[in-house]
Order: structure tokens, then sequence, then C-alpha cells
């Protein structure tokens, strides 16, 4: 069983990974934060919740081509601010090879969904004539 001071030693630790540091912050005496950090991580149970804990963390933190395409594709589509939604939508369609870089500079490749500049130019004299 885990009592609070220890469940405070298991979240400095995983912030950390320095046990002394991690007792004197859960409230252990300073005189003896090295001693009892150290003891600490000799707990079963405590080690278990560590290894556990940062298991997570490190597959939270783990970008996967998948995570990177879902979170942008989020983005896309719940953010705010249009600016963002048009960030994100710009690197999937980098992500998807939608771009070319030539020169410095990003031309749009999408697939013939744009006209081609001799389909606006007739596009425009038809408007005219």
């Amino acid at each position: 069983m885990i009592n609070r001071k220890q469940e405070q030693f298991i979240l400095h630790y995983i912030k950390t990974l320095n046990s002394a540091e991690s007792a004197r912050l859960a409230g252990y005496s300073v005189k003896t934060a090295r001693t009892i950090g150290s003891k600490l991580l000799t707990n079963l149970d405590i080690k278990n919740e560590i290894d556990r804990a940062l298991k997570e963390k490190h597959e939270r933190l783990t970008l996967t081509d998948e995570g990177i395409i879902e979170r942008l594709w989020k983005e896309a589509n719940t953010a705010l601010r249009s600016n963002d939604r048009t960030s994100a939508l710009s690197i999937l369609a980098k992500i998807r090879g939608l771009y070319k870089d030539t020169n410095n500079n990003s031309i749009a490749l999408f697939n013939g969904l744009l006209p081609q500049p001799q389909q606006v130019r007739a596009v425009a004299s038809d408007r005219q004539g």
C-alpha cells in the first residue's frame, strides 16, 4: 500500500529521476532525503508504480507517423484560428507529398484539384468575351 508521501515521491521521481530530490520534494527530511529516496526505490510497490508511469510517459511522448498525422488532423479540424487550421493542413499536405520544394519555394501539387494556369486564362477569357 502506497501512502500520500510515497505518491508524492513517485510523482517527483518521474519528473526528476533523482531519488534524493524527489524525497525532499515529497516532504521527507532534507537530512535523510538521500537515504529515504534510495530506500523508497527498493520498495516493490513503488518501483512497479514508477516503472508503469515512466512507460506511460514514454509512450505519450513518443512521436509516431500516425500520431503526428492524427494530431495535425485534429488541429486542422478544431483550431479556433483559421491560420492554425491552414498551417496544420499545409503540414499534412507536405507529409502526403502534395508539396514540392523547388529553389526554396513550395509549390502545391494537388493532383489536378487546382486549375492549371492555361485553364485559368481560358476561364478569364470566356468571362470577358
